[in-house]
């Protein structure tokens, strides 16, 4: 079957996305698990000149997005884009490590979704400490900033990831050190057990994760932004 021009231009286009986060998605499983070039979205900055990333949740109505957006300062026009379950990113934020942010929201999403489709049998494989914090992270805004944090890139230091937490993403991320905050240590064992189940579904994913190398031309990421950029 002939592939027509603007599918043989858009999967090319996704692959050249792909390439673009190769680096920051290759250690990141959960990451990985939110990876969909098709909700990628370059948008203008925010009211004000600020540039923003931001995951919209899956189940948020139309009318809820549309309010919410513009409530913080997006632009109308982009709101009115936006659909439950897309990533959003002004030009100055798109960098692989905030993609990567984004997309560890996204894979929160559909784990939180993964086990309230049957709570039991989360609950029998990962625990109950895990799907009472999944409960928790739904509602507590500032512990699921904090959980997707831990999955930040630690080399970029204070760049986006919060110094605070460097000591806690590097532990989570299988580097011992004495430097983890008490409410880390506390969280660690129900943060581990969702990280284990984010990774189950990535393994169950049809696609095996293979770095692509990255394009010698613009990347996709450019290309999102060519308006403006």
């Amino acid at each position: 079957m002939a592939i027509k021009p603007q599918q043989s231009s858009e999967d090319f286009g996704d692959l050249e996305f792909r390439s673009d986060l190769d680096k920051q998605l290759s250690w990141n499983p959960l990451a990985r698990l939110g990876y969909d070039p098709k909700v990628a979205k370059g948008i203008n900055m925010l009211t004000g000149d600020r540039e923003q990333g931001v995951y919209v949740p899956s189940g948020m109505s139309e009318d809820n997005i549309w309010k919410g957006l513009v409530r913080e300062g997006f632009q109308p026009k982009d709101a009115l884009r936006a659909n439950a379950g897309d990533v959003l990113v002004t030009g100055g934020f798109a960098k692989p490590e905030v993609w990567n942010h984004e997309y560890t929201h996204r894979a929160l999403d559909k784990i939180q979704q993964h086990a309230d489709k049957d709570p039991e049998a989360f609950i029998g494989t990962y625990g109950q400490g895990a799907y009472n914090e999944l409960q928790n992270l739904k509602g507590n805004k500032a512990d699921k900033e904090f959980f997707t944090e831990l999955m930040d890139d630690v080399s970029k230091g204070g760049d986006h990831l919060q110094e605070a937490f460097l000591g806690d993403a590097l532990a989570f991320q299988g580097t011992p050190n004495d430097n983890t905050s008490d409410f880390y240590r506390e969280k660690e064992q129900a943060y581990s057990a969702i990280r284990k189940a984010g990774e189950d579904l990535l393994a169950a994913k049809e696609e095996q994760w293979k770095p692509t190398g990255r394009p010698k031309e613009k990347g996709f990421i450019e290309s999102l932004f060519s308006d403006w950029i």
